[in-house]
């Protein structure tokens, strides 16, 4: 192997390292928001002492395909954080005083 070979397959090993670092915080961070999700998630069904098991959620806060409240929520959550990075930042206190009004806006929209 030439100097100029060896030269070549370090700066290939570097930058598949500098990528593979990046894959892997790019990971870390996803599993991180993902376990906050489902603290917060968790946090709301505890404090507002919704059934995670029924089916109540769907139709307001979910996007009708949800199998409970429990993953309506999520999803619920996950699609707030996503328009709205700040959430991620939120106390959980916070993040259910805006579940509490979005649910107060969406039942207030449909008829008695």
């Amino acid at each position: 192997m030439s100097a100029r070979d060896g030269q070549s397959f370090i700066q290939e090993n570097s930058m598949m390292s500098i990528s593979a670092n990046t894959f892997l915080q790019s990971m870390y961070e996803h599993k991180s928001q993902q376990r906050r999700l489902h603290n917060v998630r968790d946090y709301l069904l505890a404090s507002l002492q919704i059934n995670p098991h029924s089916h109540n959620l769907i139709v307001a806060i979910g996007n009708g395909n949800e199998k409970s409240n429990a993953d309506a929520l999520l999803n619920w959550l996950s699609g707030t954080s996503h328009h709205n990075s700040f959430l991620a930042d939120l106390p959980a206190k916070e993040v259910k005083s805006l579940l509490l009004h979005h649910l107060q806006r969406t039942l207030d929209c449909w008829p008695d």
